[in-house]
């Protein structure tokens, strides 16, 4: 026993040796870490960036010759490095740096600007593979000093830090010189800074790029093997399966499933539940009005003055946009004399030399913005052009009242000018809606998140003006559209239609519940889970297209169903081609909304092939009409049916698809609606195949059925101590139990050969199995299609093991309530809801769960 303690002593000591020495050697190794950026002052440099590699986003990737310039000039002290693009472009500089892991550095550029337009990211400090960067310089500007801090990931050991004009999704025209770039470790950010995460998420940090490719190589290809094998395995399950309930059917194994009609109760039910759908999704959707007339000057020097009552107090001023465009317009105010001199204060999109020195950019649509940088005292301002090409559709001058709360000053126009018949609009229209005025932005009153793109298309398409987003198809935005078209161009109009659509989903998969279940028991549940879903909340209330997509989706497998479950050997009957003609229509639809409708063709055609394969094991069997054999089905039944398939779901899908490209032809007058739509096809598969963007909040396939890293859509103004945020993530009674459901329902659907439930199973895998080859950016939203089957499947578990009396029925209504008890706790964080900032904090279950 004494030599055993002993070697125990021993081995323990030595280890603690050893974990000491490497805890010494790790330090002396850390230490020995120096960050330098190498030829910081271009001094190095004769005519190229020595020490430096040029990122050039529009040539690079997309291969469209955009007129960018990387030189050396004149810098602060001796030379810089210039970028200049002449069309809009992400353009930038930038060089790996040795950083230690966990540690904060500050990074300094000295930036001077021309003519950087106001609508981009404009000249700014970033790094390569990630979003997050610098405030812009925008404008015209002497040299100045910009600052940013990062904090390095526990892993990371190398920074790409890049220095350019232009950014993710935000490219830029102009011309930025930087000199004098450093980068230096410190304790700590200073109070209050801004600590920006310049690392990649699915980075290692290791400094050796060819080891992260290697990494990145064999994960793709171990993920396609993966995406193949699970395929295969899903094609063998569907065929074997099929086949085998079909023989037991024939020996009469297998007892009948008797249709099912809804009668009163269900219609109750339907109209109770979608009552409480719709109650939760459009209670506080947005704002019913806002400011829509505008003013586009059409030469320099075009004004408005206004007048208040009496001499004000101005601290603030609000402003409402239009299309984002280049433009700026100055603001003087009057003298509190009166005496008619006016003085200059600030601009708007543009960085000034005022006293104020506000700056603001022309990004946004339909967003207000509001300033906080001013401060004086007048009776009357004037809002003078100074570069045309951007509209404004209000502007609201600000006071604070006792409470130091923002409220609007109430003014009237005394003067305008402007040239009648040629400015669109006119300088007065900038006061004349003053009660839509914001006094803080929230998604109430404000485009959020991807309606910058979306519910501005929408807009675009009714104007008949040159359309912004083109990386979908058009017909989501028609239907955004057609919202607007209603209830106006406003928070409520533009994402009804979207909402509209996420409350349907309820009454229609109760439909489709009732048709596989044929219980009324198991048609309430899936519709009451429907009804509970986060993210079937959260993205119908925002005005994006993938409410739209879903429930297409949905209705294409609804009438699949029908014809997969039907047997219909007669060439002449009907009745089997009805549910193909609604199921290709609706395919068309769907693809003409999203491409991600276009797993669902894969999952269709699947399906309408092994139908096929049935229909001849059958006819095979002696099942089929009198006097036929495999070679005359095949003749007069399976070639007829096909060719009709050529009709029910290319010609008419593709004539569907044509057709939403209507909104396109009044920017297009010399080009044909197929033209058009082909070069817009080559313009959507460039930009998702090269797309090469990180994001924050971007996940891999594989996290989304684990709930584990929601979208964070929006966090707007809220009171002192109160928080107004907007996430996007699955209820996790229903996610956490994705996998776990698909298991027990293809045991289920195994064991009791039940054949009808691998329409469901094929939904479910040719939804989500197309992701795992997508190496792109992709979010947790992706898996949303995914959804409903999902709940099909949980459902289907439920109907066995309450069948099976595993566990009895009140469990399902348990299970239910707490799905519902979760809505209800979730939802002020999925609806942007005002409440305390701490009730917020305590919904963050999980250290992924940022919102």
């Amino acid at each position: 026993m004494k030599t055993c303690s002993k070697r125990a002593k021993a081995v323990i000591l030595l280890l603690l040796i050893a974990v000491a020495a490497t805890a010494v050697f790790s330090g002396c190794s850390s230490k020995n870490v120096e960050s330098v950026i190498v030829n910081g002052d271009f001094e190095a440099s004769a005519t190229g960036a020595a020490g430096w590699s040029i990122s050039d986003y529009q040539n690079d990737f997309l291969n469209n010759g955009a007129a960018s310039d990387v030189y050396i000039g004149d810098g602060k002290d001796g030379k810089c490095i210039v970028i200049e693009n002449k069309e809009k472009n992400d353009t930038r500089i930038y060089q790996s740096v040795d950083v230690m892991p966990k540690t904060t550095y500050k990074i300094s550029a000295d930036i001077k600007t021309e003519n950087v337009d106001p609508d981009g990211a404009g000249a700014m400090i970033s790094a390569i593979g990630v979003t997050e960067r610098s405030d812009g310089v925008y404008g015209t500007t002497d040299w100045q000093t910009v600052t940013i801090y990062t904090k390095t990931d526990k892993k990371q050991k190398v920074i790409e830090l890049s220095f350019g004009l232009g950014g993710y999704s935000a490219d830029a025209s102009g011309k930025a010189m930087f000199d004098n770039i450093s980068i230096e470790k410190v304790s700590s950010a200073p109070a209050g800074a801004r600590v920006l995460s310049l690392f990649k998420t699915d980075s290692s940090g290791s400094s050796s790029s060819s080891k992260e490719e290697k990494d990145t190589t064999t994960k793709e290809k171990l993920f396609k093997l993966l995406f193949f094998v699970l395929l295969a395995g899903l094609i063998v399950l569907i065929i074997v399966l099929g086949i085998k309930t079909d023989e037991k059917e024939r020996k009469g194994k297998l007892g009948k499933d008797a249709a099912r009609k809804l009668d009163g109760k269900d219609l109750i039910i339907i109209a109770v539940l979608t009552v409480i759908c719709a109650t939760t999704s459009f209670f506080r959707l947005g704002d019913t009005g806002t400011a829509n007339n505008y003013w586009k000057s059409s030469s320099a020097g075009e004004y408005v003055v206004v007048e208040f009552d009496n001499v004000t107090n101005v601290c603030g001023m609000s402003h409402l946009s239009n299309i984002p465009a280049h433009g700026e317009y100055d603001v003087y105010y009057e003298e509190e004399d009166g005496s008619g001199v006016f003085k200059y204060a600030f601009a708007i999109d543009s960085a000034t030399t005022a006293e104020t020195a506000d700056k603001k950019k022309a990004g946004s649509f339909f967003e207000w913005e509001i300033s906080n940088k001013i401060n004086f005292n007048t009776r009357r301002i004037r809002v003078e052009s100074r570069r045309t090409g951007w509209a404004l559709n209000e502007i609201g001058f600000l006071t604070k009242d006792e409470n130091q709360q923002y409220r609007l000053i109430p003014c009237k126009v005394i003067d305008e000018s402007y040239v009648e018949g040629v400015t669109d609009g006119k300088p007065s229209n900038l006061f004349d809606e003053q009660q839509y005025v914001a006094t803080s932005v929230t998604y109430m009153n404000s485009t959020y998140f991807d309606e910058i793109y979306h519910a501005r298309t929408a807009y675009e398409m009714i104007k008949g003006w040159n359309i912004y987003e083109t990386t979908h198809p058009p017909f989501g935005k028609i239907l955004i559209g057609l919202g607007i078209r209603i209830f106006g161009m406003n928070p409520f109009g533009w994402r009804f239609m979207g909402t509209l659509f996420g409350v349907l989903m309820v009454p229609l998969i109760y439909l489709f519940a009732s048709k596989i279940f044929k219980k009324r028991m198991f048609a309430v549940l899936a519709s009451g889970l429907m009804t509970f879903e986060f993210m079937r909340l959260a993205h119908s209330r925002i005005a994006t297209i993938d409410s739209f997509s879903t429930f297409f989706i949905i209705l294409m497998y609804y009438f699949m169903y029908d014809y997969f479950t039907i047997k219909c050997y007669d060439p002449k009957d009907v009745k089997a081609r009805i549910p193909l003609a609604l199921c290709g229509i609706t395919f068309g639809i769907g693809a003409a909304t999203k491409w991600t409708c276009l797993y669902a063709g894969a999952g269709l055609a699947l399906l309408f092939f092994a139908a096929q394969l049935f229909e001849a094991v059958d006819v095979k069997n002696g099942m089929g009409p009198a006097k036929m054999d495999v070679k005359k089905w095949f003749l007069v039944r399976f070639l007829p049916t096909c060719a009709l398939c050529v009709v029910f779901f290319v010609a008419i899908p593709v004539a569907i698809y044509t057709l939403t490209y209507l909104p396109y032809m009044p920017t297009h007058p010399n080009e044909s609606l197929w033209t058009v739509m082909i070069n817009n096809q080559k313009s959507m598969f460039s930009y998702h195949s090269n797309l090469d963007a990180t994001h924050p909040f971007s996940s891999e396939w594989w996290s989304w059925p684990l709930d584990i890293r929601p979208i964070w859509m929006y966090s707007g103004d809220a009171a002192v101590g109160k928080k107004s945020t907007i996430a996007s993530f699955g209820n996790p009674a229903i996610w956490l139990l994705s996998i776990p459901a698909l298991i027990g329902t293809v045991f289920y659907a195994c064991k009791k050969s039940c054949k009808k439930m691998l329409v469901v199973i094929a939904a479910f895998a040719l939804e989500f199995l197309p992701w795992i080859l997508v190496t792109r950016c992709v979010f947790i939203y992706h898996f949303m299609p995914s959804v409903p089957f999902v709940i099909l499947m949980i459902v289907y578990c439920f109907e066995n093991l309450t069948e099976d009396k595993i566990f009895p029925k009140w469990v399902t209504w348990v299970y239910l309530g707490v799905t519902a008890v979760l809505f209800a706790v979730f939802y002020p964080a999925l609806t942007g809801l005002e409440v305390n900032a701490k009730y917020i904090e305590g919904l963050r279950w999980f250290s992924t769960w940022y919102f």
